[in-house]
């Protein structure tokens, strides 16, 4: 599935329906909160400023007992 700056047709329409994916990986000490999309792996951080696509590193970075060491 092609994956963009902001995920896929996939997940931007949970996000527009739902809002939020079904896949919720859980929350940093800051309480934002990461998901991923099952259809394309893009990573998004929902917090209280809004919802965003995330790179790999940055979710490494802010969500080290959630993500793994390796790529996706």
């Amino acid at each position: 599935m092609a994956r963009g700056p902001q995920g896929c047709e996939v997940c931007r329409r949970q996000w527009l329906v739902d809002g939020r994916l079904p896949h919720r990986l859980g929350a940093n000490a800051g309480g934002a909160v990461l998901y991923r999309c099952d259809a394309c792996e893009t990573w998004w951080e929902e917090t209280p400023r809004g919802t965003q696509a995330i790179t790999d590193d940055e979710a490494r970075e802010s969500y080290p007992d959630l993500v793994g060491q390796s790529s996706p």
